[in-house]
């Protein structure tokens, strides 16, 4: 985890070394989450056979975006629900599952999972040093 950290840590000072960056940090959660709500709608527009052609591009990239922009942010800790929404993305409309799916489906979920253990013991090495 103390690797990981220190990947995180030096990630996030070269990343904020570019101004848009900087620009765009405060707005994180809503690239993140917005992305992944672009993408639900845009899978419902496609079950009702009324799909738009950039919705998935726009979702898609603003997804990945909020990722590497909330990797870079000071508090990390809704990017395991936002990995875990990608996952019922994945799965949304429940009839069938490919093996690439659910290939697909255990990174994210095991991603989220790896990512939330890593943030709860940052929180508890930030807080019983300060306390």
């Amino acid at each position: 985890m103390k690797q990981f950290a220190n990947v995180i840590r030096e990630y996030t000072i070269w990343v904020r070394s570019f101004r848009i960056v900087n620009v765009l940090l405060p707005y994180h959660l809503y690239i993140l989450f917005g992305g992944l709500g672009v993408l639900l709608l845009n899978d419902i527009l496609i079950q009702l056979d009324a799909s738009i052609s950039l919705l998935y591009p726009i979702g898609h990239y603003s997804f990945l975006a909020g990722i590497f922009l909330t990797l870079a942010a000071e508090h990390k800790k809704y990017l395991p629900y936002a990995l875990w929404g990608y996952v019922f993305y994945v799965l949304f409309p429940f009839k069938s599952f490919s093996l690439y799916q659910i290939i697909e489906s255990v990174i994210y979920i095991a991603a989220g999972y790896h990512f939330m253990k890593f943030e709860a013991a940052e929180w508890s090495n930030n807080h019983s040093l300060n306390s």
